[in-house]
């Protein structure tokens, strides 16, 4: 669960609340975040050195935007980090995932009075 000070008083912050809702930003961030767990996933090397990039992201594709979009989230200057669990996307011995989705990735789609409005350069 993440928090930010707004109004004087602590608010939980949803994804949405991350994004400017003027633009289709699910459509735009589910891509990214299959393209970076399967590069995360592909690193891991679990699954033996036969299974290439191209393999994982193929063997995602019945993660929906909304499965992949769904999972637990932080953010920073960074960006956004989503944390997928075990079996998520691989085998148990792989462990959890967690896939970055650099903020210089994502700047055009943020909301202008989010909570990382003051991260974007």
């Amino acid at each position: 669960v993440n928090y930010w000070w707004r109004n004087n008083h602590a608010e939980e912050v949803y994804l949405e609340d991350l994004f400017d809702p003027a633009h289709d930003w699910r459509a735009i961030l589910g891509p990214i975040a299959r393209y970076a767990l399967a590069k995360e996933e592909t690193a891991n090397g679990f699954n033996g050195p036969d299974h290439t990039f191209e393999d994982y992201l193929e063997g995602n594709e019945y993660l929906t935007d909304e499965d992949l979009l769904g999972e637990p989230f932080t953010f920073s200057e960074s960006g956004v980090v989503f944390h997928y669990g075990p079996y998520f996307a691989a085998c148990y011995a792989a462990g959890p995932s967690h896939v970055l989705i650099p903020i210089e990735e994502i700047d055009h789609i943020l909301s202008t009075d989010g909570p990382m409005t003051r991260w974007v350069h």
